[in-house]
């Protein structure tokens, strides 16, 4: 029984598990898939006023913050485990879903003012169209430059913890 409690405690210490619970962006780049994300985010505009969570991860209830926290580093553990990840990493149509809908928790204000406009001005109603915020300000949260060949001296990119 006392192997398995140090076994345990070993993995949750080297895997750095408690850092998850946190939603201070540098903990996003435990994983090394991240790093060109976390460099483009932290050289753009938001890494002054938002960290990764407050975009990617639901902002209006706690407890639905950690199951959808907890849903995701589930499946990055098992992709990394079996070493089926991508190294190009998308974002998934309800991981898209949650990042709109923070865009608009954040700039509402901007959001009716152009809803407004649209409906006005151009009888065209932009978010009953599906399109999302990043069709247009696609360089805003992750800056102009994305991707493994394009960020080359950021790929081994770590913070202190």
């Amino acid at each position: 029984m006392t192997i398995a409690v140090c076994f345990v405690l070993y993995i949750v210490y080297s895997s750095m598990a408690f850092t998850y619970l946190s939603g201070d962006s540098k903990y996003c780049i435990n994983c090394h898939a991240m790093n060109t994300q976390y460099s483009t985010w932290k050289k753009g505009s938001h890494a002054l006023v938002a960290e990764c969570v407050d975009c990617h991860l639901p902002q209006d209830n706690i407890i639905k913050k950690y199951i959808v926290k907890s849903e995701i580093g589930a499946h990055d553990v098992i992709a990394f485990t079996k070493n089926d990840y991508k190294n190009s990493i998308t974002i998934t149509s309800e991981s898209a879903s949650r990042v709109q809908n923070n865009c608009i928790r954040c700039h509402g204000k901007t959001v009716e003012r152009l809803m407004f406009n649209s409906m006005d001005q151009h009888k065209d109603d932009a978010v009953t169209t599906g399109r999302r915020c990043w069709s247009c300000h696609n360089q805003i949260a992750h800056g102009k430059v994305r991707g493994l060949t394009t960020m080359p001296n950021d790929l081994t990119v770590k913070e202190g913890n």
